[in-house]
This record gives C-alpha cells, sequence and structure tokens, in this order.
C-alpha cells in the first residue's frame, strides 16, 4: 500500500497521462478563456458606452443587471469549455479517442444543466460582491463562504457531464464524491496546485516587473527602457495565459479522474488498492 503523504501522487501522474494523450484541450481551453472574456465584454462594454462610463455592479439596479448578464454569460461560456474537457478526459478514460468538436458535442448534449449551474455560480458571485459592502467582517465571511463554495463544488462539471443534474443534485453530488474520497482527493489537488501557482506567480512577476519598466522608461523618457518594459510585460502576460490554460487542463483532467476514482469508475494507470479508501465509494 503507498505511504498516506504519496497518496495523492498516483492521482496526479494518471491525469498528467492522459492529458498528454489529448494536448489540443489546452488550446481549448485558451480559447475557451478567450470567448468567455468576450462574452463579457460583449455586454459590459456597449452598456459603458451607452452610460458614459465603465458599469460595474455598484452602478445602482442597471449596472448589477449588466454586470449579472455579462457575469452569466461568460460563466456559461467557459463552463461549456471545460465541460468538453472532462468530456474529453471521460472519454479518453473509456479507451477513447477524444476531438475538440466531439468533446464540445458531449458539453453541448449537457447545455441545460450547465446553463443551470452557470446561473447558480452567477448568482453566488453577485451574493459574494454585494457581502463585501458590509465591512470588514463581511469581507472575512465572504472569503470563508467562498472558500467552501469551492471545495463544495469541486466536481461539479464531472457531476454534470456524467450525470446530467441540476444545480442542487449537482452540489449534492459534488460532496459526495469529495467525502467519500476526501484524504486522497485533498492531496491530489494540493500537489498539483502547489506545483502550478509557482509557474503562475512567476508569470506574474515578469509582468509586473515589465510594467514597472514601462512605466519608469515613459516617465524618463527612455524608449529602450520602455521598449523591455513591454516586451517583458507582454511575455508575463501571453506566459500568464499559457500557464493557466496548462494548469486549468491538468486539473479538469484530474478532478475527472477523482470523480471517476471515488465512483468506482474504470481510471486508466491507477492501481485502486495501492490508494487508502476513505469512508467508501461514492455510488455511481
Amino acid at each position: 500500500m503507498a505511504k498516506p503523504s504519496l497518496a495523492g501522487k498516483p492521482l496526479v501522474d494518471a491525469a498528467y497521462r492522459l492529458l498528454m494523450k489529448d494536448k489540443s484541450m489546452v488550446g481549448l481551453l485558451f480559447v475557451g478563456g478567450l470567448c468567455s472574456a468576450l462574452a463579457f465584454g460583449l455586454i459590459v462594454v456597449p452598456a459603458s458606452i451607452v452610460h458614459g462610463s465603465l458599469l460595474t455592479e455598484r452602478d445602482g439596479v442597471a449596472g448589477l443587471g449588466t454586470y449579472a448578464l455579462a457575469l452569466l454569460l461568460s460563466t456559461f461560456v467557459s463552463t461549456l469549455f471545460m465541460g468538453a474537457v472532462v468530456a474529453a478526459a471521460m472519454i479518453r478514460a473509456d479507451g477513447g479517442q477524444p476531438t475538440a468538436s466531439s468533446a464540445m458535442a458531449v458539453a453541448w448534449s449537457r447545455r441545460g444543466p450547465l446553463m443551470a449551474w452557470a446561473a447558480m455560480s452567477t448568482l453566488v458571485g453577485i451574493l459574494m460582491r454585494v457581502l463585501e459592502r458590509f465591512g470588514a467582517a463581511a469581507v472575512v465571511v465572504r472569503f470563508l463562504a467562498g472558500a467552501a463554495w469551492a471545495v463544495a463544488t469541486m466536481f461539479a462539471i464531472p457531476v454534470i457531464i456524467a450525470e446530467g443534474t441540476m444545480p442542487v443534485d449537482t452540489v449534492r453530488r459534488s460532496v459526495q464524491v469529495l467525502t467519500s474520497r476526501f484524504g486522497s482527493n485533498v492531496r491530489a489537488t494540493f500537489r498539483l496546485g502547489f506545483q502550478w501557482s509557482l509557474a503562475i506567480f512567476a508569470a506574474l512577476i515578469v509582468g509586473g516587473a515589465g510594467f514597472a519598466l514601462a512605466v519608469g522608461g515613459s516617465e524618463n523618457g527612455s524608449i529602450g527602457l520602455e521598449l523591455v518594459g513591454g516586451l517583458l510585460l507582454l511575455a508575463g502576460v501571453v506566459a500568464f495565459f499559457v500557464v493557466s490554460a496548462i494548469y486549468s487542463a491538468v486539473s479538469v483532467y484530474l478532478r475527472t479522474v477523482l470523480f471517476r476514482y471515488a465512483t468506482g469508475r474504470p481510471t486508466p494507470g491507477i492501481d485502486a488498492s495501492a490508494l487508502p479508501p476513505m469512508h467508501g465509494t461514492a455510488a455511481v
């Protein structure tokens, strides 16, 4: 039996192995991120032009409504693309050969539950933002509530793609999957998150340094310094989006692997006997 401290490693390794067979999923999530940002901008920017300034959720009922609509559309787009990557991981784990089009087709077949989930996520997001207005104590509550929500919904998209559940059942099922293999799930997620957070942090450092150099060069009239800063800023931004797309893809594959492991579904490359059972198996 594997040592407890290493229990998450086989799961992370399995996620990497599956993703290496479907590298196009990284590009799919990158495109999904751009489309999500575009969807948000297509609503907020025109409304802001009409309004005369950038609309946010703080600009009364009109601002809150516009922000909520933009967030809903943006969340649905990102959820749809994430669902496609989950579908690809499912197909691959079942021995199939997923493509971007076949994965998107599976996600689109779940568009109803995914839209319902996007609506719930949007509502939760709006409530969290509104909560911030009520002082420091509310900010702490918001942070704790947000963390609890993120943990409870860790397996929401795999659950929707696999079982087609609506929001309330999705949350209930996600919690069930999480608690059924809690120790392995937490260790595997922490292991992956720690690895990639360092890369994301490095990209932010490069981008921040570039921004500082560009501003300093502009203020001092140094074209060379401004150019170097601009290039570093560009490199940092590109690196951030690329690293984020890779991390998101690996994370989605890991959650799919964890979901399959917790629900007793076949998981290629994983010897279940090498991982300690945690509170039984979530029923399929």
